[in-house]
């Protein structure tokens, strides 16, 4: 049995019910299936040729034992800072498999990026590119790069996680790489082997892959006609995942079609994050209040936005489930976190059997759960726990109020 499931009036991860979880460890916490992160890697690696590089987005989620088990899997991983590259190396991943993305990286980062010898470095900005070209120049080194497309598509997705479109602050427009190609060949630090792109997040359009791929052919074709040899071509990732009624794109038909299209004269490197960490999380809390006004029924849990912000920020739908049935009759609740914020909302109009104390399963947490989580109102921060099969690994212990205020103390 793989992943989340209801079994002996349950609800389990894998082997291991999710109560007993919360009875080791306490509530709220996050909890991964590492059956379900390998299943969905693969779905990956296994249609990619052995050229090709799927690069495991950094910022989805960033432990280091669940990198250690991507690397293991024979994943590179795409970085936006230093200290994500950071991460990466610290697991002994090997540098020729890290791509650094993100459009404001310090002289400090490049500097570092540039030191460790990565896959590639992406350019997002015509000064971007001179910054690179004299720290790899100051350092004689000369530094392979590629150039971000922003292609003006749109993603489909929520306009904070959509980043192709013409307005964004992401990538370089088609005119613009004509523009930065005529001085790049004149750069005796940079070595231009790549185009890459990044439409956004949460995508639910396969046909939006092969748009992107299109649009990155095309343009490396056009740089190819000023010298400049391409030879990798990077498509990002976002696909997305099903969290209420959305369309499940297949991985395995989108990769399958991307090869073909793609043909023998590019390498094929992807970037995914949530279609690989997202459904393999869930953020367990325990209900602490049952809170009854003239206009509706709350159920007040011990996590809260600042645990997982998605639901705040984004106005995201998770499916919110209760790990044992009570024999408690059903209603219809609006689920809440403690933060003094009435952002701080998990779920409205959720019909559950639950009582004080009932512990809840919030499905889909694995991706920018953990990542985006803070100490809003001085509250410490969630373990984690991977568990694969009948096995329970704690791989980040809970945050104490010692360790949150280390720093403040240190002054």
């Amino acid at each position: 049995m793989k992943g989340f499931n209801k079994k002996n009036n349950g609800l389990y991860v894998d082997e291991v019910p999710l109560s007993k979880i919360a009875e080791d460890y306490g509530t709220p916490a996050y909890i991964y299936s590492g059956s379900v992160i390998k299943d969905n890697f693969n779905k990956y690696s296994s249609c990619l040729r052995q050229k090709d590089l799927v690069c495991y987005a950094v910022k989805a989620n960033p432990n280091i034992s669940i990198l250690k088990s991507l690397h293991e899997m024979g994943s590179g991983f795409d970085a936006v800072s230093a200290n994500e590259i950071r991460r990466a190396l610290l697991i002994d991943a090997d540098p020729k498999k890290i791509v650094f993305s993100g459009v404001a990286k310090s002289i400090e980062e490049l500097s570092f990026a540039i030191d460790s010898d990565i896959l590639s470095i992406n350019i997002e900005s015509y000064s971007e590119m001179i910054r690179i070209n004299e720290i790899a120049l100051a350092k004689n080194k000369k530094v392979n790069c590629s150039i971000r497309l922003n292609p003006n598509i749109s993603a489909k997705t929520h306009e904070y996680i959509s980043t192709g479109l013409k307005t964004s602050k992401f990538g370089i427009s088609e005119n613009e790489i004509k523009e930065i190609a005529k001085n790049i060949k004149q750069l005796k630090g940079i070595s231009l082997f790549g185009l890459s792109c990044h439409i956004g997040s949460q995508i639910n359009d396969a046909s939006l892959a092969i748009r992107v791929l299109e649009r990155l052919k095309d343009c490396a074709s056009k740089l190819k006609k000023l010298d400049l040899n391409i030879t990798h071509l990077n498509l990002g990732g976002g696909l997305g995942i099903r969290y209420k009624d959305e369309i499940e794109i297949s991985i395995e038909n989108t990769i399958n079609n991307l090869v073909k299209e793609i043909g023998k004269e590019y390498n094929l490197l992807l970037e995914p994050g949530r279609s690989i960490i997202g459904n393999a999380g869930v953020l367990l809390a325990r209900v602490e209040i049952i809170k009854e006004t003239d206009t509706s029924s709350f159920a007040l849990i011990d996590a809260g936005m600042n645990d997982f912000i998605r639901p705040a920020l984004y106005g995201a739908w998770h499916d919110i489930l209760e790990t044992e049935i009570l024999p408690v009759k059903s209603k219809k609740y609006i689920v809440v976190g403690p933060v003094c914020e009435s952002a701080d909302v998990f779920g409205h109009e959720r019909e559950l059997s639950i009582q004080e104390g009932s512990l809840l399963a919030i499905k889909g947490a694995g991706a920018y759960g953990i990542a985006m989580s803070s100490n809003y109102n001085s509250r410490t921060q969630p373990p984690e726990i991977i568990v694969n099969k009948s096995t329970v690994k704690l791989i980040r212990r809970r945050e104490s109020f010692e360790d949150m205020i280390k720093l403040e103390k240190e002054n």
